[in-house]
């Protein structure tokens, strides 16, 4: 009975103590390379891990892990995964410390969100993990810090627009981090609604001129520098014209909204 006890006794100390987690990760080395980093979601229980620590955020976060940075490999044996949307290394990306004992660091970034937002299990550590920072060091105008700013910039244009013909369901959106002058960067995720392929592009928006400070949008440009096409929205003919080296391979009238359909 004494001895039922104290194995009762020592097991209630240990996950009460600092530092003890209760999902180690034994098998990181097996996504340590550039060809396996990809796979890191095998290690068992990691998804269930960050799914209680991020809740409601967990989705956002692990929407960036498209494109995959080599693995760095940490003094502890731990990871850093970098990964972002295809195209969107600065707009979408998400980052990843996973250390051997069961201490996890997330943050991310998204066009919506004023900061970068961040997430750890580990109480002990304080302030932002270094690997954490030195990852976020290539953002521009976003940091980890609400930072009070003047009143944005208010344009004359929706910030999301939507694209839907017979063949395709295109949503284009300014992203600019810097909202407070006008903005024609501009982000286009595109779906065949024949194949479901995606493509996730970055370009620019094209403004008349009406000799004002925001001037009406007549079109959105953007290129594929992989297939050397070139996909063009025009706003007031409402289509879409995708094209390689001048030829027109796709013209297609549809609807152009700003609620998605």
């Amino acid at each position: 009975m004494e001895y039922k006890a104290l194995r009762v006794c020592l097991l209630l100390c240990s996950l009460a103590s600092p530092g003890v987690y209760a999902q180690p990760y034994q098998g990181l080395s097996a996504f340590s390379t550039p060809e396996t980093g990809v796979n890191i979601f095998n290690e068992p229980g990691l998804r269930a891990d960050i799914k209680v620590l991020l809740k409601e955020n967990y989705h956002q976060y692990m929407g960036n892990f498209e494109a995959f940075a080599d693995p760095i490999v940490l003094d502890d044996g731990g990871l850093l995964i970098d990964a972002w949307l295809r195209h969107l290394r600065l707009q979408n990306a998400s980052a990843l410390v996973i250390r051997p004992d069961g201490r996890l660091y997330t943050a991310w970034v998204v066009p919506d969100n004023a900061k970068i937002m961040y997430f750890t299990n580990d109480h002990n550590m304080k302030g932002i993990q270094p690997d954490i920072a030195e990852w976020a060091k290539r953002f521009e105008d976003i940091s980890f810090q609400d930072r009070e700013r003047p009143k944005p910039f208010v344009d004359v244009v929706p910030d999301t627009r939507y694209f839907n013909s017979s063949n395709f369901l295109v949503r284009v959106r300014l992203v600019c981090s810097d909202r407070y002058n006008i903005c024609n960067q501009a982000t286009y995720v595109g779906k065949s609604k024949n194949d479901g392929s995606t493509v996730a592009l970055m370009g620019e928006s094209i403004r008349k001129d009406c000799g004002e400070t925001a001037c009406p949008i007549e079109s959105y440009r953007f290129e594929n520098k992989n297939t050397h096409k070139t996909y063009v929205i025009d706003v007031k003919d409402s289509s879409l014209t995708i094209s390689t080296n001048g030829n027109v391979l796709v013209h297609e009238k549809g609807r152009l909204s700003d609620k998605s359909e």
